[in-house]
């Protein structure tokens, strides 16, 4: 569904309401939804990014977030590659992994501060780096179909609609869109947790 697909609906459930003034109001309010979700605990595996373009600068310990960067996720998301082989950094307050790594060949922890992260200790190499995150999607600046609106348009819809709707002083509507943004949140967490139960399968039962 596209952003203006999903406009349309809202309007729809507004009585068919085409005033320009509340079309640009819906728009505005996806991008506000929009980022709530992405700020929220529950996050859905459709913003899980693996990022391998990164690398290290000699000399130079501070490596840069992605501009999608949310947070990590899995359990080692941040590592080093070696000759092919993967190091996962460990994670720590800079002061005890300053400490902790001091004297090894390569990086082996970091800390995470800001917008940046700190790898200790300092690289004396270029070495590849891979990240795990949660990334952020595509904004709904123009007539696309994002993640959002792929897998869960009924959430969109619903949170987007009921603060258009409250604006409107509309009561009719706001239980209509709460109703839609209510089923969207549960399927979110449905979501969330079928991958969760997926992966801990994968752990108990092994490789086959």
């Amino acid at each position: 569904m596209t952003r203006d697909e999903a406009r349309q609906q809202i309007q729809d459930m507004l009585g068919h309401n085409v005033n320009p003034t509340v079309a640009t109001k819906i728009d505005a309010a996806f991008r506000f939804v929009q980022n709530e979700l992405e700020s929220e605990a529950t996050l859905p595996f459709f913003l899980q990014k693996v990022d391998d373009s990164l690398s290290t600068v000699i000399d130079e310990n501070i490596i840069e977030r992605p501009s999608d960067f949310i947070r990590f996720y899995g359990e080692d998301p941040f590592s080093l590659i070696i000759e092919g082989e993967n190091f996962p950094l460990k994670k720590g307050s800079a002061k005890y992994i300053r400490q902790r790594y001091t004297g090894e060949t390569f990086p082996m922890g970091f800390s995470e501060i800001g917008e940046e992260f700190q790898i200790f200790p300092v690289p004396t190499a270029e070495y590849s780096l891979i990240l795990s995150y949660y990334a952020k999607e595509k904004v709904l600046l123009t007539n696309i179909e994002n993640k959002w609106l792929k897998y869960l348009p009924g959430l969109m819809i619903g949170r987007a609609g009921f603060i258009v709707a409250t604006g409107l002083r509309d009561t009719a509507a706001q239980q209509l869109f709460g109703a839609l943004a209510a089923a969207g949140t549960e399927k979110l967490h449905q979501m969330s947790t079928a991958q969760e139960e997926s992966g801990a399968r994968l752990v108990i039962g092994g490789e086959d």
